[in-house]
């Protein structure tokens, strides 16, 4: 199950198309998988199973090599971000973290 989201989804259904995004690193991008594999795919499909009434469109923003740290998915100049931004989506999921873990501890900075 969705840990969390049907609740949201209880309190947030709308009749109009409720516009979801994914961002993220290869995970969510879906590398090495067909097309209806990626948890982006698979989210829109469990959406429209349990709450077949209402309209969803799940997209995905991933990247490969994408990052939390070193300012990779957070970066204005990343084009996955722009479009995640202008798709104007109601809920926007980020998955990140599995490049991190493999690339070593991110440097801590006093600000």
């Amino acid at each position: 199950a969705l840990p969390g989201f049907e609740h949201f989804f209880a309190q947030h259904l709308f009749a109009q198309l409720l516009k979801i995004g994914c961002l993220g690193d290869s995970c969510t991008f879906g590398t090495y998988l067909e097309a209806a594999d990626p948890y982006p795919s698979q989210l829109q499909h469990i959406l429209e199973t349990r709450f077949p009434q209402h309209l969803y469109e799940v997209k995905s923003f991933g990247r490969c090599g994408a990052r939390a740290g070193h300012g990779s998915i957070r970066s204005y100049d990343d084009k996955q971000y722009r479009q995640a931004i202008s798709y104007g989506a109601r809920l926007n999921i980020i998955m990140l973290g599995t490049n991190d873990a493999l690339s070593g501890p991110i440097p801590i900075r006093e600000t």
